[in-house]
């Protein structure tokens, strides 16, 4: 089977992240020929295109940023030469796709990698998009029952497709000693708790949320610390508010963008997020991976994951004393089920079966 996937860009993200994944795993059967085309121009120094198997054919659309038209015609032209079996977008490429949607007998799918309603924002969008589902051969799919339930509310209950989001197992690299070392040397102790945050730093992510919330918990003497992985670039007014916020707490660590997350969350006691909205974040998939439990707000599809005193908790609300709480739960009662979440993540979120369920849906669609 001929299968290409469409990303906008190939930024690091979690809807990038698990495309590339997805990739990878369609091209260890050697039945399918598979293609990742990104519209966006590419660098080589993205950590994303040196993660994609060779066996990947890769095609970047060379745009610059802002819209332009001239995509849908170079997309189209695109994928008429390929004469692909299926296409599957994802994230904002689903606009770009419209006339090769429109005018190609070929099956789309367009995975939502956040709830329906922040993917299509305006009342235009979302009647353009559900023409495209109702009239002409494209399918959405859904990545939680939350999201599910967004795409039915606005598209219509027919559109019930789910598949589950899934990533590969988290490894050591070689670089781990040198992690755990690191670490070691941000602890104020050999009880310090070391709770991570790993996301883009931005107003939607919040890690303000987090900041007050382990600035409040140094004031009581909590001896716990937060460790803060993203880049501080591509956001760069937030990432300035977020450090001067934190100013010269000791308990609180900015380390930028790495490319070898998981040898800090191996180190970690828990993964915390504070998201405003979500899909499903892959570092939840990720840290459960490697049987972390997993402190959240609640929103998105986070809570069709996060399950109260089994993988994790999630706060009451959005304010800091909420997080507070759920902080001082997993002090009280840590999770001594390591080998408990790893079996939820092997039985639902592994890329294996996530791939197994597309594959499923392209031969349908076909």
């Amino acid at each position: 089977m001929k299968i290409v996937q469409i990303l906008p860009s190939l930024y690091m993200g979690g809807g990038e992240k698990f495309t590339v994944d997805l990739c990878n795993e369609l091209a260890k059967d050697t039945t399918n020929e598979v293609i990742l085309c990104v519209i966006s121009k590419v660098d080589d120094s993205m950590q994303l295109l040196s993660a994609l198997n060779s066996k990947v054919k890769f095609v970047s659309l060379e745009k610059n940023i802002g819209f332009n038209y001239k995509i849908f015609f170079k997309l189209y032209q695109f994928l008429k030469f390929e004469k692909p079996d299926i296409v599957h977008t994802h994230m904002r490429s689903l606009m770009y796709v419209t006339l090769s949607i429109i005018m190609l007998k070929v099956p789309f799918i367009h995975t939502f990698h956040t709830l329906a309603n922040k993917e299509a924002s305006s009342f235009m969008k979302q009647k353009f998009f559900k023409s495209l589902f109702s009239y002409f051969n494209a399918t959405p799919v859904a990545i939680t029952p939350a999201v599910q339930e967004s795409i039915k509310n606005i598209f219509g209950k027919k559109f019930d497709n789910l598949i589950l989001n899934g990533v590969t197992a988290l490894q050591k690299s070689n670089k781990f000693e040198d992690v755990k070392n690191e670490i070691e040397l941000y602890k104020q102790n050999i009880d310090t708790k070391v709770f991570i945050n790993i996301a883009r730093i931005n107003n939607v992510k919040n890690q303000v949320l987090l900041i007050k919330t382990f600035k409040q918990l140094k004031e009581k003497n909590v001896n716990a610390i937060l460790i803060i992985v993203g880049s501080l670039s591509h956001t760069p007014v937030y990432s300035k508010e977020c450090k001067v916020l934190a100013g010269n707490m000791n308990n609180i660590y900015f380390l930028d963008e790495k490319n070898n997350v998981g040898d800090y969350l191996f180190c970690a006691d828990a993964l915390c997020l504070s998201s405003v909205y979500e899909g499903l974040p892959l570092v939840i998939l990720e840290a459960m991976s490697l049987g972390k439990p997993v402190l959240s707000t609640p929103v998105g599809g986070i809570p069709d994951v996060v399950k109260e005193g089994v993988n994790g908790y999630l706060s009451k609300d959005m304010s800091v004393d909420g997080y507070v709480d759920i902080i001082k739960k997993i002090l009280k009662k840590p999770f001594d089920n390591q080998k408990d979440i790893e079996r939820i993540f092997k039985e639902n979120y592994s890329m294996e079966i996530c791939k197994n369920e597309y594959q499923k849906l392209y031969w349908l669609l076909k």
